[in-house]
């Protein structure tokens, strides 16, 4: 059995010592040491959690800024394109007149050399019949 005596109380006493002992050394700075790491490690955290939101909004203002810039561009780019097609036209339309008018100019100038040709085909042909007639009768026409 188990006999109580004057060595157990002893012990109980030095065991409460050391526990003093132990908590003001080791216990309470250790404590100390892990609440600091844990208000340490949740600032991080929070940190990081804002920074992630930072990024996020950032991310979205980037995301917000290259399409309407797409937009802008492809706006700029219709409107080049159909600058570019009017001009286009206009020009197309003015060659166009412009060949009409040389096409005219030129059949006018066909035209004209055509009955100029006519008229000496036609002198051409009065002389030549003449002459003919003159030598199938062997006579001169008057």
């Amino acid at each position: 059995m188990i006999s109580i005596d004057f060595s157990l109380v002893v012990q109980i006493v030095l065991f409460l010592i050391l526990l003093g002992i132990l908590r003001r050394v080791l216990f309470g700075p250790v404590g100390r040491l892990m609440a600091e790491r844990e208000r340490r490690t949740e600032g991080a955290h929070a940190e990081a959690r804002t920074m992630n939101e930072e990024g996020k909004e950032l991310q979205e203002r980037y995301d917000a800024a290259i399409a309407k810039a797409r937009a802008e561009g492809e706006a700029i780019k219709s409107e080049i394109r159909e600058e570019a097609l009017k001009a286009r036209n206009v020009i197309l339309s003015q060659g166009r007149d412009a060949a009409t008018q040389k096409i005219q100019e030129i059949r006018e100038e066909v035209q004209k050399e055509m009955e100029a040709a006519r008229q000496v085909a036609s002198t051409n042909a009065e002389a030549l019949a003449q002459q003919m007639a003159e030598k199938v009768l062997g006579r001169k026409l008057t």
